[in-house]
C-alpha cells in the first residue's frame, strides 16, 4: 500500500515541486511551493464544487429533518426510514459531500509529509530523497546535479529572507488567518443564531434544544478555535509547511466562496424560471 501511494501520489508531487524549483531562475523553494499549491488547488476545483453542493443540499434539508425527528418521537428506526425516504425523494446522497473530501485528503496529507521529509533531510539523506523520489528527467536537470554533488546548493529560503527550515511567526499567523477565512465561507449564521452558552441555559431551564442549533453552535465555536490551533501548530513546524498551509487554505477559501456563489446563482435562476412558468 505504501509503495502504491509513493508511486501514484508522492512521486508525482515531489517531481512537480522539484521540477518547478529547477526551472525557476532564482531556484526559490518558497515560490515553487506556492506555484505547486495553486496548481493543485485548481486541479481539485471540480471535487470541491461537488463537496460544497453536497453540503449545501444537506443544510437545506435541516428544517425537514427536524420535523422528521419530532414525528418519529424517539423511534430511531422510524426516523432513519423517514430520512432515507426524504433523501430518495430529493435525490440526495448523504455521503456525497464527504466523497470528494476523502479523495482530496490522501493528496494533501502526502504533500504535507513530503515537504516535512524534504526539509528535514540533510547530506546523504537529502541525496536519497532526490534519487529515490525523482524521475530520471528531473534528476538530469543541471541544478539537481549540482545539489547531488553538493547538498549545500539546495536553496531552502523564501524570497531570500525566510529560512523554510525554521519556524516563522509571521507565516504561522497568516496560516491561522487563512484557516479562519476558509472556515468562515462555509458558515451561514442567521441573526438569531444561539451560542453554546444560550443553548446550555435553555437546557438548564428545561427548554427544548434542537440538534441543528447545537451543531451550528459547535461549528461557529470551532471556526474561531481552529485558526488559533492552526497558528500554534504552524509555528511549531518548518515555515515551508506554514507557507503551504497559508496558500492552500487561502485559495480554498476563495474557491468555497465562488462555489457557494454559483450555488446561489443556480437557485435564483430556478426561482426565476418557476415564477415565469407560474
Amino acid at each position: 500500500m505504501a509503495e502504491i501511494l509513493h508511486t501514484l501520489i508522492l512521486q508525482p508531487l515531489f517531481n512537480f515541486l522539484i521540477g518547478i524549483y529547477s526551472v525557476l531562475p532564482s531556484h526559490d523553494l518558497g515560490i515553487a511551493i506556492i506555484v505547486m499549491t495553486v496548481v493543485i488547488r485548481l486541479a481539485l476545483w471540480p471535487l470541491l464544487k461537488k463537496q460544497v453542493h453536497g453540503q449545501k443540499a444537506m443544510q437545506d434539508l435541516r428544517p425537514e429533518l427536524e420535523k422528521i425527528k419530532e414525528k418519529a418521537k424517539g423511534d430511531r428506526q422510524k426516523q432513519a426510514q423517514l430520512q432515507m425516504e426524504l433523501y430518495k425523494e430529493r435525490e440526495i446522497k448523504p455521503t456525497a459531500a464527504f466523497i470528494p473530501l476523502l479523495i482530496q485528503m490522501p493528496i494533501l496529507i502526502t504533500l504535507f509529509f513530503m515537504l516535512r521529509n524534504l526539509l528535514n533531510a540533510e547530506g546523504a539523506d537529502l541525496i536519497w530523497e532526490f534519487t529515490y523520489n525523482s524521475y530520471s528527467f528531473v534528476l538530469e536537470q543541471p541544478i539537481i546535479q549540482q545539489i547531488l554533488n553538493d547538498t549545500s546548493q539546495f536553496m531552502t529560503t523564501f524570497l531570500g529572507v525566510v529560512d523554510l527550515h525554521q519556524s516563522s511567526l509571521a507565516l504561522a499567523i497568516t496560516a491561522g488567518i487563512a484557516q479562519y477565512f476558509q472556515s468562515s465561507q462555509l458558515r451561514s449564521d442567521p441573526e438569531d443564531a444561539k451560542s453554546i452558552r444560550d443553548i446550555l441555559n435553555d437546557a438548564k431551564e428545561g427548554k427544548e434544544v434542537k440538534m441543528s442549533e447545537q451543531n451550528a453552535a459547535v461549528m461557529r465555536s470551532s471556526g474561531k478555535f481552529f485558526p488559533i490551533i492552526t497558528t500554534f501548530i504552524a509555528f511549531s513546524l518548518p515555515s515551508a509547511l506554514a507557507l503551504y498551509w497559508t496558500v492552500s487554505n487561502g485559495i480554498a477559501g476563495f474557491q468555497y466562496k465562488l462555489a457557494l456563489r454559483e450555488e446561489m446563482d443556480e437557485l435564483n435562476e430556478e426561482l426565476d424560471e418557476e415564477e415565469d412558468n407560474g
